[in-house]
């Protein structure tokens, strides 16, 4: 339920969000919180336990770490992550956190609670880049026990000043450089004009909010700025202590590309994100986010293909399917 809304059928989408908004209604789960994620299994029917799909066919599988070759227009990158199986099964996969009802969810973060992977509720941090005005997630997150760190330099003066529990916000970016940079975000948040914004490297943002131990779960959504702020972190071997990333997946820089040069920034992406594996990060899920301005038309078809999504990964060997 919490989950992003598929394409289907008008008359089939509305029927289904009536029936969720009232089920959200309910007494049973109008007050969910996370506290008790710990208890959940495959019996309680918790809308929010989103489960792995077992039966995906794996198209993949005999594509060697490597070789991109099989990556031969840019649609081909987005169908990769939607249909290939999963590299490691969560069986406790939970979506945290959104917006629910209004028009479809948005916001909502998939954490894994696995044994191996499981958060301890007494000590474990999470860096949550990119709050904007919604931290339902961050709040989920402070009531199962995490210690959040929020952060974003495009949340107005006045925001976020009087947050209670174990989180903290700061008005800073993440970034594969440190700078200043403008950002023109007229109508954006009631904001006129451009704005300079902080934004930092991973280690120094450790450096400017104070907080130097491990993170447990890094959440990034940062509006494209992630490629680069993860090959940095992976360059200068940053993801240590980290046991999962949720990170939001944006790219149209290709949109105005010829096809050879779109092809060849597709592919460094995807060695860029095979390129986690060498750190002991595993892909759990993919998630497509339906928007409109991210539906990249396929050239010579009536088709088109979204090119954002959220992607989770967990720190895990690699014989570590289920």
């Amino acid at each position: 339920m919490m989950g992003r809304i598929r394409k289907k059928p008008a008359a089939v989408v509305v029927l289904m969000f009536v029936l969720m908004c009232a089920l959200m209604d309910h007494p049973q789960f109008k007050h969910f919180s996370p506290v008790s994620l710990g208890f959940y299994d495959s019996s309680n029917g918790s809308s929010h336990v989103a489960w792995s799909n077992r039966t995906t066919q794996n198209y993949y599988s005999n594509i060697r770490k490597g070789d991109v070759a099989w990556l031969k227009n840019p649609e081909d990158f987005f169908h990769r992550l939607e249909r290939e199986a999963a590299q490691t099964l969560c069986r406790r996969l939970v979506e945290v956190g959104g917006e629910s009802c209004n028009f479809m969810t948005d916001g909502a973060k998939l954490v894994c609670f696995d044994p191996d992977v499981i958060l301890d509720r007494h000590k474990c941090v999470v860096y949550s880049f990119g709050v904007n005005l919604d931290i339902s997630f961050d709040n989920e997150m402070d009531q199962y026990g995490c210690e959040v760190y929020m952060m974003d330099p495009t949340v107005p003066a006045g925001h976020h000043e009087n947050l209670t529990g174990k989180k903290k916000f700061f008005r800073v970016g993440l970034a594969h450089t440190n700078m200043i940079l403008p950002m023109y975000l007229t109508n954006y948040f009631g904001w006129k004009g451009t704005i300079n914004a902080t934004v930092l490297t991973y280690d120094s943002v450790q450096v400017f909010i104070d907080h130097y131990g491990p993170v447990h779960y890094l959440k990034m959504d940062i509006e494209g700025a992630e490629w680069k702020s993860l090959e940095y972190m992976m360059d200068h071997n940053q993801l240590r202590g980290i046991q999962q990333i949720a990170v939001e997946i944006h790219d149209s820089e290709f949109y105005e590309m010829t096809l050879d040069n779109a092809v060849s920034h597709l592919r460094r992406r995807w060695l860029l994100l095979e390129r986690l594996e060498d750190h002991g990060f595993l892909r759990v899920k993919y998630d497509v986010n339906y928007s409109r301005t991210a539906a990249y038309r396929i050239p010579g078809t009536n088709s088109s293909v979204q090119t954002c999504g959220e992607l989770l990964l967990v720190r895990r060997q690699r014989g570590h399917i289920i």
